[in-house]
């Protein structure tokens, strides 16, 4: 079918009177197909002198005094008033916004980094769009910077950078909003352009000191569970050694077992030592196989544990995902309070707690604040895998690494007023741009340029830990084991010279009491 028809006029200008067959075919034409094209119409004028010609560019159909099909490129003598239905025609419901005329596009923001950047120039991942805009509809950027993000209240009240639109004041607002349900009550949003993650960097594990080896094969639990087994033994060895020398009526053959003879037996069937196992009575037996037994598991475990401990190189507990930030009540802290905005209405028990303890600080706070053991500082995942993060140092970050999650993400838009008539170009324009990927590549462009590369390659693998080179064994590496050591000694020592002490001292003050008491029967 063709992409353009000619309907005859009188010279008066109305349409003029034709055939039955003319005019069926003419409604035909313009009801069920004019549609199809961009429909213009043109009048033309009969000259006297002039022979109007008309060139035509594509095949057409046209109906008048004589119903013909001209080909590419000829010639049609055209001798009466007409109207022409074409493509490449006046247009006379053009895009305003094709061409604007220089006219002003008054955009709001707040200085953030890598997506708003403004000094003499509007620079940014974000601003790159209305910059691109501006480009492509000749108009001219005006720019209102805000100190905050703000918001719009239920009640009405409109401030920072979302109440801007809100209030009329400008046209657009760009800089990391989120399409937060309070704002899309007053606003309208532009197609979405990314994809943005809230997450955390928390401080990184330390490794744990040598001198707590020893005591690492076994967890807290663990260890309480092995040492009230090995005090049961203890008990039960001692009585059950009583008791064997009191019915087999072994007192003359030897000392008493003390508790002290117990312990010694435990650590031996624990340290897998041998040790004398009386049998003449079956509780003995069955008591003695069982602690060999229990004594031979803990030891072997206690040993496989300890070899792994010493050659894989043993962290801190370190904070991994939201909801162990949220477990550990730790404080995380941002430039501006609508961080949370996007879980004020959250119920679920872990965002409440994090609504709890967050923090507004500003960035010198947080850089001071760097080191501190007990802060998470927060961090924006980007839809390509780039971060965005407060004005801190290389040092800081260095010593902090990325959740392995987020705690929630959004979707990041634009918002305008709800009557911005180029609000439907300004979207397909993002939405050519994310189809053809360039917004990707801004946003490389983007961290590079505001961010750093080194500070995006830090972040990124900061969850990695290096593989250092197998080192010899040092005196560090048993130092856990000359503690103990240490320790002994010095208890054994003190206790020793308490002991001596009491053993010199008891007989003279045994002599004194009983001289005491004698005096005491005498005087009566």
């Amino acid at each position: 079918m063709s992409q353009s028809v000619a309907v005859k006029f009188d010279p008066n200008g109305y349409l003029a009177q034709s055939s039955p067959t003319d005019s069926l075919l003419i409604y035909l034409l313009l009801r069920y197909f004019a549609h199809y094209f961009t429909v213009c119409l043109i009048k033309a004028r009969k000259d006297d002198n002039l022979s109007g010609h008309f060139v035509v560019p594509i095949p057409t159909i046209f109906v008048g005094q004589k119903f013909c099909i001209r080909g590419t490129s000829k010639s049609l003598s055209l001798n009466m008033d007409s109207f022409l239905f074409a493509r490449h025609s006046i247009d006379h419901f053009p895009d305003k916004f094709a061409d604007m005329h220089r006219r002003r596009l008054r955009l709001g923001t707040v200085p953030y980094l890598p997506n708003a950047h403004v000094t003499d120039v509007v620079d940014g991942t974000e601003l790159w769009l209305v910059v691109l805009f501006c480009e492509i509809a000749n108009c001219t950027t005006e720019v209102m910077m805000a100190s905050e993000w703000g918001t719009v209240f239920e009640n009405g009240t409109k401030i920072g950078l979302i109440g801007a639109p809100a209030e009329r004041q400008v046209d657009v607002v760009l800089g990391g909003l989120y399409s937060w349900y309070s704002s899309f009550e007053f606003l309208a949003f532009t197609a979405v352009h990314s994809r943005s993650g809230c997450t955390c960097i928390v401080p990184k594990p330390h490794l744990v000191t040598n001198w707590r080896t020893p005591f690492l094969s076994f967890t807290g639990s663990l260890w309480c569970a092995v040492s009230l087994a090995f005090l049961a033994g203890a008990t039960a060895v001692l009585v059950v050694s009583r008791s064997r020398q009191r019915i087999l009526q072994l007192a003359g053959a030897g000392a008493p077992v003390t508790f002290s003879d117990s312990v010694l037996l435990m650590i031996g069937f624990f340290m897998e030592q041998t040790a004398r196992m009386p049998h003449e009575l079956l509780a003995s037996c069955v008591l003695f196989t069982t602690l060999m037994f229990a004594g031979f598991m803990i030891g072997s475990s206690y040993n496989g544990g300890l070899a792994s401990t010493m050659i894989v190189p043993q962290y801190e507990h370190s904070i991994n995902t939201a909801h162990e930030l949220a477990e550990t009540r730790t404080t995380w802290v941002g430039v501006t309070v609508s961080w949370i905005y996007s879980i004020l209405l959250a119920d679920q028990s872990d965002l409440l707690t994090l609504k709890q303890t967050f923090r507004e600080w500003d960035d010198d706070t947080i850089e001071q604040h760097g080191p501190d053991r007990d802060l998470a500082i927060i961090v924006e995942r980007m839809e390509y895998g780039h971060y965005a993060f407060p004005s801190v140092s290389i040092d800081t970050i260095k010593c902090r690494q990325i959740l392995t999650d987020d705690i929630y993400w959004e979707w990041v838009v634009g918002m305008s007023t709800k009557t911005w008539p180029a609000r439907a170009r300004f979207d397909r324009m993002v939405h050519e741009l994310k189809a053809f990927g360039l917004l990707a590549y801004w946003e490389l462009i983007g961290a590079i340029q505001f961010l750093g590369l080194e500070s995006q390659q830090i972040i990124h693998y900061s969850r990695d830990i290096p593989s250092d080179d197998s080192k010899p064994l040092r005196i560090s590496n048993i130092s856990g084991a000359l503690l103990i050591l240490v320790g002994g000694l010095v208890i054994s020592a003190v206790v020793f010279f308490i002991e001596l002490l009491w053993h010199r001292f008891s007989q003279s003050i045994k002599q004194d009491f009983l001289r005491f008491t004698a005096r005491c029967f005498i005087t009566k």
